[in-house]
């Protein structure tokens, strides 16, 4: 098919049914073309889908390691992750009360949904469920988190949380915890238990499903 034809196409596709109808490599092309689409913009959509094997591993640091884009294409697609990385953190400013699993996935999946590692991350609550504290624990697995307990310990007593919900993605899309998963949150429930705070839920998600460890019966709240 023509670029021309192509143009044409998703022109009309754009006008009568929106952006969002759009697949990701004639999306991205419009990107690279600035809103024009052309053989070139294509092209270089093309290649690097293939480079990156899907969308969810767009980030900034895996765009600088594509080996052939050229510096003008690097700079603006790092700033535009980032620009949709601080509009996402932004709109999750104003939950400042949990109350719910649905609260918790709300708040964080606009932040690790869709992301192609794992990060875990601490919710903080004080006993009027208002958020006093939200951070991020580690990146990796849970299995090779990197994370001093005692300094995780200090941040959630400095905050006066009374209640505290972990958070985790798994980029596999797979929801069910593993018992690396698991382990990790019975040393923090541990930890939480002796200074009277409670660990109320340890949620997964990925880009459009969440997973409450409390009601599938892998933690005890107290």
């Amino acid at each position: 098919m023509e670029i021309f034809d192509k143009k044409l196409i998703l022109n009309n596709k754009i006008t009568f049914e929106g952006i969002k109808k759009i697949n990701d490599i004639d999306l991205l092309a419009l990107i690279i073309g600035r809103g024009a689409y052309s053989d070139t913009s294509y092209a270089k959509s093309s290649d690097y889908f293939e480079k990156l094997k899907g969308i969810e591993h767009f980030t900034a640091e895996q765009i600088g390691k594509i080996r052939g884009v050229n510096k003008n294409d690097k700079i603006f697609l790092e700033s535009l992750i980032e620009f949709s990385n601080r509009i996402k953190e932004r709109a999750t400013e104003d939950i400042d009360i949990i109350t719910s699993n649905h609260d918790i996935v709300t708040l964080f999946m606009p932040l690790i949904g869709n992301i192609p590692h794992e990060e875990l991350w601490i919710a903080c609550m004080n006993n009027s469920n208002r958020l006093v504290d939200k951070f991020l624990l580690s990146k990796g697995t849970t299995h090779n988190s990197d994370f001093d307990i005692r300094i995780l310990m200090k941040r959630v007593i400095d905050s006066l949380a009374s209640k505290v919900v972990m958070v985790h993605n798994h980029p596999c899309g797979i929801l069910k915890p593993s018992q690396e998963d698991i382990d990790v949150t019975v040393k923090l429930k541990t930890a939480m238990d002796y200074f009277d705070i409670s660990l109320i839920d340890h949620v997964i998600i990925n880009k459009d499903k969440s997973y409450s460890m409390v009601n599938g019966g892998d933690l005890v709240s107290k």
